[in-house]
């Protein structure tokens, strides 16, 4: 008989099953609610902020990590951070007990997992997708006084350690005199979680903004990440790592032309609200290498609240400094969002 290299695989998984849980009593997979509820089935993920539990009875089903207070497998996993498969021992209350291939054995909190699947689909290539597109109105004050239509967009492609995001903003401005500005901002980023809390990550950036005489800019950078604490209620994660920068903006006289290569220091937290709202705060330092003056600074400020089928609202605060801004504009620049949008 003829086997090729992803049935040998297969029957690799297969056999490492079997050794790896002759010592357990066998089981179905279970997994209890905070409220005492058992379901019986099995993991089909745990991703982000949710755990998808195929159900005999209810079917797939998707929980929140934060309703559940304990989940039994007996299925190898893959576990990010780690390449070889995993074998769960239990989730006790936000403890996580887990053993790898590669003689590694962890605790940690269930809130602090990205991502946790049977090691045979990944193996497979499974993937998923998500997204959100979002439209808000603006009033903003600083370098212009005026109101603004914006659209915003995020599509996200995750498999095992690796993440891929795409995101676009269009927004069309309507000043008082009559005048239209414009702003296009397109973004990639490829974030790898090489473990449970730290992970790289690699972006690119190309933009244009008519309110700040800036034709182009182009934005290259690279660095690593830390999650310090991931639970139900809040999280934080911190980045650092360089960039490099390229612009073109309108002066009084001609066009300018810059190079810089710049360290980024950036920070990401949220909070959970009552309602099942949630509380979100985003900033950058760009610093130039040399120790010069012209650094940047940007932050978002926000609170989002669910309104159900995936239709959410929410309200914005952009806040943006430029120590060395470019002629004709301020070096701060505020903007306040209230819109509708739809993820999925």
């Amino acid at each position: 008989m003829y086997f090729n290299k992803t049935m040998l695989r297969s029957l690799q998984v297969a056999i490492l099953s079997v050794l790896f849980f002759l010592s357990f009593p066998l089981s179905a997979a279970e997994l209890t609610l905070k409220t005492g509820e058992k379901l019986l089935g099995e993991l089909v993920k745990l991703e982000g902020e949710n755990v998808i539990w195929l159900s005999p009875g209810l079917g797939k089903i998707t929980l929140p990590k934060r309703k559940i207070a304990s989940l039994t497998t007996h299925t190898l996993l893959k576990i990010n951070g780690h390449d070889k498969p995993c074998a769960l021992y239990s989730i006790q209350w936000d403890k996580t007990f887990y053993s790898c291939e590669d003689k590694s054995s962890n605790q940690l909190k269930l809130s602090a997992l990205e991502l946790m699947m049977p090691y045979e689909d990944y193996y497979q290539g499974a993937y998923s997708f998500k997204g959100k597109l979002a439209i808000n109105g603006e009033y903003a004050s600083g370098n212009t006084e005026e109101d603004t239509w914006a659209v915003d967009s995020y599509a996200e492609v995750r498999r095992g350690d690796y993440r891929h995001t795409l995101g676009a903003k269009f927004e069309y401005k309507t000043k008082q005199d009559d005048a239209s500005e414009n702003k296009l901002d397109t973004r990639y980023r490829l974030d790898w979680f090489f473990s449970e809390r730290w992970f790289a990550y690699s972006q690119l950036t190309w933009e244009m903004d008519d309110s700040k005489k800036l034709d182009s800019r182009f934005n290259l950078g690279t660095g690593i990440g830390y999650q310090f604490w991931d639970n139900d209620h809040t999280a934080l994660a911190l980045q650092t790592g360089i960039n490099y920068v390229k612009e073109d903006r309108e002066t009084a006289d001609s066009m300018l032309d810059a190079e810089r290569h710049l360290w980024r220091l950036a920070t990401d937290f949220r909070h959970k609200l009552p309602l099942s709202g949630e509380f979100f705060h985003r900033s950058q330092l760009l610093w130039p290498y040399d120790g010069g003056e012209d650094w940047e600074f940007e932050a978002v400020t926000g609170i989002n609240f669910p309104l159900g089928y995936g239709v959410f609202s929410g309200v914005q605060l952009d806040y943006e400094y430029d120590n060395i801004p470019s002629d004709e504009t301020e070096k701060e620049d505020t903007r306040l969002k209230v819109g509708i949008g739809y993820e999925w």
